[in-house]
């Protein structure tokens, strides 16, 4: 392939590299923004560290909170895959203060609540042990 026809091809690839780097830029800076409003909202880390909450991690939907029932309590949590490789876990209290503040700090964030319950743990054993959060 000549030059004259190559330059265009290699002008839109580094055009589309550039896009997807501003497009994690951008989902990054969600999710520290989230991040922080969950800490200051109360939310506590429990790490992710063993296969087995790796895996429960992994069973938990990317970006969003869910309420997960465990021990006869109600919690929300998120997983954060990618950074710490934890679960931000806070109670009804914490997730209506978080709420607020996304309210009040961040009036244009889509703010989707928790969804059903869910069982991260795919009904075995909860690899958090029994010791409440």
């Amino acid at each position: 392939m000549s030059r004259s026809r190559l330059a265009p091809l290699l002008l839109i690839a580094v055009l589309l590299a550039g896009c997807q780097t501003l497009n994690t830029d951008a989902h990054e800076f969600g999710a520290k923004q989230r991040e922080k409003l969950l800490q200051d909202a109360g939310f506590h880390i429990v790490p992710g560290d063993t296969p087995e909450k790796i895996n429960a991690l992994n069973g938990l939907p990317v970006g969003r909170i869910s309420r997960l029932g465990r021990g006869g309590q109600i919690y929300y949590v998120y997983p954060d895959k990618f950074e710490c490789h934890c679960l931000w876990v806070g109670n009804g209290e914490q997730y209506a203060r978080y709420e607020r503040l996304v309210a009040d700090e961040m009036p244009g964030m889509d703010l989707e609540g928790p969804g059903a319950v869910v069982d991260a743990f795919g009904n075995g054993t909860d690899p958090w042990g029994e010791a409440p959060w």
